[in-house]
């Protein structure tokens, strides 16, 4: 028998959905309060927080932090290894120019780690790309 149907009755049965964020529903009766929320942490300040790759390599660009040379040591880059060390090359001597002008034709993984290396490269040299 429902409350309604009840001749002592004086409310109506409350039945309150809630979901697993907390939101509420009401189905009959009057509304509950909604239960409490966990309290969350506050985020991390920036400063603390770790960059992205592209980030971290932005900011050392900035910094003028010459990024490692690529390992070409497989079997898979031995055709490439003598490109990457004209690239070191120009990098160790700063020829800003020089290395943006170099021809790179990314067709396999080696060629694009060596375009990668030279715009990483020549941003921490001086000049962004």
């Amino acid at each position: 028998m429902l409350s309604t149907e009840h001749p002592k009755a004086k409310s109506k049965p409350v039945i309150t959905a809630f979901d697993a964020a907390g939101n509420q529903a009401i189905i009959s009766g009057q509304p509950a309060k909604a239960p409490a929320k966990a309290p969350t942490a506050a985020a991390a300040p920036a400063a603390d927080k770790a960059l992205g790759k592209r980030a971290q390599i932005a900011a050392d660009a900035e910094a003028g932090i010459i990024p490692a040379k690529p390992d070409f040591s497989a079997p898979t880059h031995a055709r490439f290894r003598k490109q990457l060390d004209e690239i070191a090359a120009l990098v160790e001597k700063g020829d800003i120019n020089a290395l943006k002008a170099y021809p790179i034709n990314p067709v396999s993984s080696s060629p694009k780690a060596m375009a990668a290396a030279k715009t990483e490269k020549a941003s921490a040299t001086g000049e962004a790309q």
